[in-house]
């Protein structure tokens, strides 16, 4: 049974929404409240549990790569390695500072607004590349497929987010005024 099954069926996004976001009612319900439940909480510290070790793997490859260029005589390119794994170890590190930070203060905000969906394939040179926008007034947020897909576009919607980590938590379609 998923998360989705034990919503209330007020309407058919609601639970297509929480299977996509992996929320639940209870967890909706503190974000409307402006509060991270402590399950978000807990997915949160994974992901920045995964995100250092993603983030550490790729700073050591660099540099790995980069004394392999300095044994070579390739100063250049071993330098470059060098400032670019620097680079993205403080990168790494300040994202999951704010992502660890936003966890801590459980602060959600809501925003309310008419759903813009944007689709972008891009070429690149192993391929091609989607991208999937939900974007709700001034605020964007890059997504799944499939949460891209529990979105209809045009309709409004009260979105759930983490602002400075730009992590969308919930979603429910908007109730009229």
């Amino acid at each position: 049974m998923s998360h989705a099954d034990s919503l209330p069926e007020a309407t058919p996004a609601v639970p297509k929404l929480a299977e996509a976001l992996d929320f639940r009612p209870e967890e909706l319900e503190q974000n409307r409240l402006g509060q991270l439940s402590n399950a978000q909480r807990a997915r949160l510290q994974q992901r920045a549990g995964c995100s250092l070790i993603g983030g550490t793997a790729l700073v050591l490859g660099l540099s790995g790569i980069g004394f392999w260029m300095l044994a070579l005589g390739a100063w250049l390119v071993a330098g470059g390695l060098f400032a670019i794994a620097a680079v993205l170890l403080m990168l790494n590190r300040a994202g999951r500072a704010t992502t660890r930070t936003e966890a801590a203060t459980g602060k959600v905000v809501s925003l309310t607004g008419e759903a813009e969906l944007e689709f972008n394939d891009y070429a690149t040179p192993n391929g091609r590349m989607n991208e999937y926008v939900v974007r709700i007034k001034d605020q964007a947020f890059v997504v799944s497929q499939e949460v891209f897909a529990a979105f209809e576009d045009g309709d409004d919607y009260t979105i759930y987010y983490l602002p400075a980590a730009r992590v969308l938590l919930s979603a429910e379609p908007a109730t009229p005024a």
